[in-house]
């Protein structure tokens, strides 16, 4: 996307792919504190080694905060690179980041969320710093061969992170009431199976996520779900499942919070906001037993998520915002 822009870019992992999943697959006693405390910072620096003066090296890893400090980032920056610190989720509030992610704040030349819910949790910390949303894309063109199709059974989906189950399973008793009125599949795409009491009382699909073939395994769902509890965490995180649901051309029924709210809102007729639990009730019966308006929202969904956040969408103020930043054009990344 870069390059089609002119932006001079290169790319590659911060840490040994092998190296770093070994120390963090739990076959090493202590092997996390052992990497960060240990490899990561010198890993880093052999990976960032070619940065130099008129460079903007742009970091992004949940995994850097972890370590609290910034060692290799002080190198960049010794070598005269531009530093962007990209923050993609409220790591203030976990404190097992806390620390690295306000020292990362600090020593950045400028910082990258993906939302203006995060860019105003960022600017709490570091009022002085530039911050600079980067509104993260979908790779739409993963997903055309699955527009517009529906199974014969209607399809619930939830695709998310195993983290995030719990949030699933705020809607267990709706959903098992709904099931007594109009059958339905509730499909789980996930890395690690739910518990086994998890879709007690429904008919339960379970499909280890699979990034090459994730949208085979959410083709024929009718609507996808994004419930989740309203707390200043869950405000900035950046609806990465929602907009996934648009891109594959599902209607989306999700929980009023943050940025998943004003996606909806902002889509016009892409889903529904539910705010009770009558309310979740009716959305969804409305959608499990309309086909044909399933099919409809999912095609402006779709529509929505192209003009909105696909890789053509985003590229110019990636772009501007890289430029932005070392005031030279042009910019190498």
């Amino acid at each position: 996307m870069l390059q089609s822009k002119d932006l001079p870019c290169s790319w590659d992992y911060l840490w040994p792919r092998l190296v770093y999943r070994l120390f963090n697959s739990g076959r090493i006693p202590y092997g996390r504190r052992i990497f960060r405390s240990i490899f990561a910072t010198p890993l880093a620096i052999r990976s960032l080694r070619h940065a130099k003066k008129g460079d903007t090296a742009w970091i992004i890893s949940f995994c850097a905060p972890f370590s609290p400090h910034p060692g290799a980032e002080n190198a960049i920056k010794k070598k005269g690179a531009k530093y962007l610190f990209q923050v993609v989720d409220d790591w203030f509030d976990i404190p097992a980041l806390r620390e690295g992610t306000l020292r990362r704040c600090r020593l950045a030349d400028a910082i990258g969320v993906p939302t203006t819910f995060l860019a105003r949790r960022v600017l709490e910390f570091v009022p002085e710093k530039n911050v600079f949303v980067f509104e993260e894309p979908i790779q739409i063109h993963r997903f055309e061969t699955i527009q517009q199709v529906r199974d014969p059974m209607p399809t619930i989906l939830w695709n998310g992170n195993p983290y995030n189950l719990e949030h699933a399973s705020m809607l267990m008793g709706v959903l098992r009431r709904i099931h007594r009125k109009c059958p339905f599949r509730f499909r789980v795409i996930c890395a690690t199976p739910p518990p086994k009491d998890f879709g007690q009382g429904l008919n339960l699909q379970y499909l280890k996520y699979n990034p090459e073939s994730e949208a085979q395994q959410i083709s024929g769902s009718w609507l996808g779900l994004a419930p989740m509890p309203d707390t200043g965490h869950n405000r900035c995180k950046g609806a990465y499942k929602v907009k996934t649901y648009f891109a594959a051309g599902l209607p989306v029924v999700a929980s009023p919070v943050g940025f998943q709210q004003q996606l909806v809102a902002e889509g016009g007729e892409v889903g529904f906001l539910p705010d009770s639990t009558e309310a979740w009730e009716t959305a969804l019966l409305s959608l499990l037993k309309n086909p044909d308006l399933s099919l409809r929202m999912g095609k402006t969904a779709y529509l929505y998520a192209q003009r909105r956040f696909s890789y053509d969408a985003v590229a110019n103020s990636w772009v501007t915002y890289l430029r932005n930043l070392t005031r030279q054009d042009p910019l190498p990344v």
